[in-house]
């Protein structure tokens, strides 16, 4: 982040899983709270009940928390925001994109974040990006929905629906 620098994941036991991330990470203005079962304070889900939700899919949403700088949003959705932003992991573990904050703007998550450009070397000046062991298990797949005149009321209604997929690697 441009006004507090590195946040560093390896430190204050960040666990990512399916659900959600939970633990917390240190920053120069402190710990920031992923989720409020595991904040560096404890359990304090009785006072402010929050989280950065994980869909399943590596999509994240929600909020996380610093005492010095407040609420730090992972997804334009749940923050009602006009311009769309999301933190995402991707199949491989890397994180990217961009949550954001009122006090200390932008935060990034990978160097080559959409953007701004690709900031990392040989071109930019740093090669960031915070990685982890979990990894997003999306399906491919399509719908196929044929629709014939049945003879219901009204016209047509759905006769056969047919969903294909697989998962990853098979």
């Amino acid at each position: 982040n441009d006004v507090i620098g590195w946040i560093n994941f390896l430190t204050g036991n960040v666990n990512v899983s399916s659900q959600q991330l939970s633990g917390y990470t240190s920053s120069s203005v402190g710990y920031i709270a992923l989720d409020c079962a595991t904040s560096p304070n404890g359990n304090i889900c009785s006072t402010s009940d929050f989280k950065v939700a994980n869909s399943g899919a590596g999509a994240l949403s929600g909020w996380a928390w610093n005492d010095a700088v407040g609420w730090i949003s992972f997804d334009s959705v749940t923050a009602g925001s006009f311009y769309p932003y999301q933190v995402t992991i991707d199949s491989v573990g890397d994180f990217h994109g961009w949550a954001w904050n009122d006090i200390i703007g932008w935060v990034s998550f990978n160097c080559n974040n959409s953007g701004i450009g690709n900031t990392c070397p040989p071109g930019g000046s740093s090669d960031y990006k915070v990685k982890t062991s979990w990894q997003a298990t999306a399906t491919t797949a399509y719908l196929i929905s044929a629709i014939f005149d049945t003879q219901v009321m009204g016209g047509a209604a759905p006769n056969a629906i047919l969903w294909q997929g697989a998962l990853n690697g098979g």
